[in-house]
């Protein structure tokens, strides 16, 4: 049994102007931009939570805020951080929702064929968060977990034995309640 803590990363700068604009910021570049002060005391807060764990490693999305990010948990445990695009940003006209989640759920079975019974932490994107945990059955729909919900530091916290994976607890995420017709 595998314990995987999967953590959205910090406000950047970028997510910021996006939220006060509505536009992307120009010149962010592939990477994106870095976190925003903001950004760096939500992972503090985060890190807070998960201070008292024995992580054996820390692997991140290689977008800058998801790499910032982990590194100012990875100080605290005095572990490297093994970076991928594997983890980056759900693929909008590149991939369904479903192979995002897919892909997300590959990359973590590997993570737990590599750390058996251990304890892991993993920086990655609110989006594709979102649409692993609908594909887990946390919600039915983007309509019961739509963006803004899985906020910035927020974590799940998975059992993966034997590729099957359980969601155990979350952190800073919550599904819209559904209408009654």
């Amino acid at each position: 049994m595998t314990l995987i803590y999967l953590i959205r990363h910090g406000q950047s700068k970028g997510n910021k102007h996006y939220q006060q604009t509505g536009q992307p910021i120009v010149g962010a570049g592939e990477l994106g931009t870095d976190l925003s002060e903001v950004g760096k005391e939500q992972i503090k807060e985060t890190l807070e939570k998960l201070k008292h764990l024995e992580i054996v490693a820390i692997y991140s999305s290689d977008m800058i805020r998801t790499h910032e990010s982990a590194l100012i948990v990875a100080s605290h445990f005095n572990l490297p951080v093994t970076t991928t695009s594997r983890l980056r940003e759900h693929h909008i006209n590149e991939e369904t929702q479903e192979q995002g989640a897919n892909r997300l759920k590959d990359y973590l079975s590997e993570i737990e064929t590599k750390h058996a019974d251990k304890k892991v932490l993993v920086v990655t994107h609110g989006a594709l968060m979102r649409m692993f945990l609908i594909s887990l059955g946390f919600a039915r729909n983007e309509d019961e977990l739509p963006g803004g919900t899985v906020e910035n530091g927020a974590f799940v916290k998975l059992i993966l034995n034997n590729g099957d994976i359980e969601i155990k607890d979350t952190y800073k995420v919550s599904k819209v309640a559904s209408l009654i017709n």
